[in-house]
């Protein structure tokens, strides 16, 4: 499932190195859209080390080690309780920032509007 992720992260993205403050997710979780009942089900879940850092123009993340892969964003929507929503170049993912609940779900593989794929990494903490 994470393989899914990485190869179409990496086929949108260039290889940069992070000079910013480095966040380490400790937790994966993977939920694909359910469209009879409309939800997002879990079909798996791991215990992994994901580093990332962001700014306002984009987000980068460690896909393998010492390999960073850096994604254009813009901003789309910030909710009343602190989540920031960040779209990609041509709508290929959408990365929300949750920093009540210390997480970030990274959204995937759009069809006709929803996106049928979640990555959230949680459990985080900041490396330096």
């Amino acid at each position: 499932m994470k393989g899914v992720f990485l190869g179409c992260l990496l086929s949108l993205t260039a290889l940069v190195n992070a000079q910013t403050t480095v966040y380490q997710a400790n937790y994966s979780e993977f939920h694909e859209f359910d469209y009879e009942l409309k939800e997002y089900k879990l079909k798996g879940s791991e215990w992994d080390k994901t580093h990332f850092t962001y700014s306002d123009e984009w987000f980068k993340i460690e896909l393998e080690p010492d390999k960073i892969s850096k994604i254009w964003w813009i901003i789309y929507d910030i909710t009343d309780s602190g989540v920031e929503c960040y779209v990609t170049e041509k709508d290929a993912f959408k990365i929300c920032l949750d920093f009540e609940k210390n997480k970030v779900n990274i959204f995937s593989d759009s069809k006709d509007g929803q996106f049928s794929s979640v990555w959230t990494l949680s459990k985080i903490t900041k490396l330096k």
